[in-house]
């Protein structure tokens, strides 16, 4: 069963970016990330299925790392926002890590009640959308 959350889309959104040297952060090299697919894009081409277990915490540990990345070089208008999406991304590795593999249901039930603890991120995945339309 596929989990297609909104919260999910935040982490896609952020699937173009791609790192960056400059402490400051440079919304350029963020939009140049943006026009070349950089980033995490093939992390969640096929979305996540937390009934796969090990293919989603792979899939949640790359991201977490490329987030991680990102936010201490993202500019500072949406570094928030990035430290936003890597806190859901760390809490969906914490509750599918606790959760038997061998327990597709409580794999699904763990990443619903992580998405619900976590209401800001749509949120913030908005703002990183509208940010990019309008820097980029």
């Amino acid at each position: 069963m596929r989990l297609r959350s909104a919260a999910l889309l935040a982490v896609a959104c952020l699937m173009l970016f791609a790192c960056s040297d400059d402490e400051e952060g440079s919304t350029e090299e963020l939009c140049a990330a943006l026009g070349d697919g950089g980033g995490f894009a093939d992390t969640f081409q096929d979305g996540l299925d937390p009934t796969d277990t090990d293919t989603a915490l792979e899939q949640l540990r790359s991201a977490r790392v490329e987030l991680g990345e990102l936010q201490s070089v993202a500019p500072s208008e949406v570094r928030g926002d990035v430290s936003t999406l890597v806190d859901y991304v760390q809490a969906l590795l914490d509750a599918l890590t606790a959760v038997d593999p061998g327990d597709p249901a409580a794999a699904v039930a763990a990443v619903q009640t992580t998405t619900a603890e976590h209401p800001d991120v749509q949120q913030s995945s908005d703002k990183m959308r509208a940010w990019a339309e309008t820097s980029c």
